[in-house]
């Protein structure tokens, strides 16, 4: 399986197989019942795939389709969201409510975080050029 920036992948509801395993480690049964409204993104090179999990957020290596490091294990996330150049991710936080997290994807450290007066539904990037 090649996975592309353009790519569209097809939901697949064998049990077995590459597609299979990769829903199972990164969405458990368990966790279905949470809302996730964009729980996975391309990096820019399309090398990495993150995904949020039950706990953290999965790097998948899209090549090889192997989970590589599991970032920021303290917590689950919602949607995800890169910066430009891939190096800070932008993830909602169901379990704090109204806060946008960052997350070096380096490393998974923390890169800070602010609160908004709601709770957000999204998060859209916005390239103004400069």
């Amino acid at each position: 399986m090649t996975v592309r920036r353009t790519a569209h992948l097809p939901v697949s509801r064998a049990d077995s197989g590459a597609l299979a395993a990769l829903r199972q480690a990164v969405f458990p049964v368990a966790d279905a019942k949470r809302l996730l409204r964009s729980g996975a993104t391309l990096s820019p090179d399309g090398r990495t795939l993150y995904a949020a999990g039950e706990r953290g957020i999965a790097a998948i290596d899209t090549d090889t389709l192997v989970e590589s490091a599991v970032l920021a294990k303290d917590a689950s996330y919602d949607t995800l969201a890169l910066s430009p150049d891939g190096e800070r991710m932008y993830v909602i936080t169901p379990d704090a409510w109204s806060t946008i997290a960052i997350i070096r994807t380096r490393d998974g450290s923390s890169a800070g975080g602010f609160r908004l007066p709601w709770y957000p539904g999204a998060i859209v990037r916005v390239d103004l050029g400069r």
